[in-house]
């Protein structure tokens, strides 16, 4: 424990005995978990980086921001670095950005269009499979979506787990065959008669 003499100016250092017992194991744990605490307690954080051979001082643009505001942990640092250090410039560091590969949506693919889409693929096979799914989801009471959303994708993922389907294209695909269905639909059930005219 260090104190501090105000009136002398002066600083005296006293020592207050530990009491350790070696027999008890929980002292021990919490005598180790009280040092854990220190060292959180004591963080080091550095938000600015001293550049000695180019005489500089760098931090981020948030960091300067926020020792701008004449206070606080930050400010001290940062007063603390340009008091030892006077000739130094202030350099804001560039940040790089990460670039995020753009998460794949498929708004609009829902159950029928999934089905409509092997159908018109003539993806026999992976449309009985389909069907077993879409069976088993409603027997078991479970939402049908994401299970066929994951099998019908899984027909599209190659070795290494990308998913090769183009949801543009599919939709073209789709709307093609909607379109074909709906005029056979059409032609088959007009009458002779509304054909003649037509």
């Amino acid at each position: 424990m260090l104190l501090y003499n105000h009136s002398k100016g002066e600083n005296k250092s006293k020592s207050l005995p530990i009491k350790k017992n070696n027999n008890d194991k929980d002292s021990q744990k919490n005598q180790k978990g009280n040092t854990k605490m220190a060292n959180k307690n004591n963080t080091n954080s550095t938000r600015f980086t001293v550049d000695f051979i180019g005489k500089k001082i760098s931090g981020t643009k948030a960091s300067f921001d926020k020792a701008g505001k004449g206070n606080g942990p930050i400010y001290e640092e940062l007063a603390g670095l340009t008091a030892k250090h006077p000739n130094f410039a202030l350099v804001i560091k560039e940040q790089t950005k990460r670039i995020v590969k753009e998460k794949e949506t498929y708004k609009g693919m829902d159950c029928d269009f999934m089905r409509d889409y092997l159908i018109a693929e003539r993806m026999t096979e992976a449309l009985k499979t389909f069907k077993q799914v879409e069976t088993f989801a409603d027997n078991t009471k479970r939402s049908k979506y994401p299970l066929l959303k994951k099998f019908f994708l899984k027909q599209f993922t190659d070795k290494d787990g990308n998913i090769n389907f183009d949801f543009s294209k599919a939709k073209k695909t789709v709307s093609d065959y909607r379109y074909n269905l709906a005029l056979e639909q059409a032609t088959e059930s007009a009458s002779p008669a509304i054909l003649k005219t037509a």
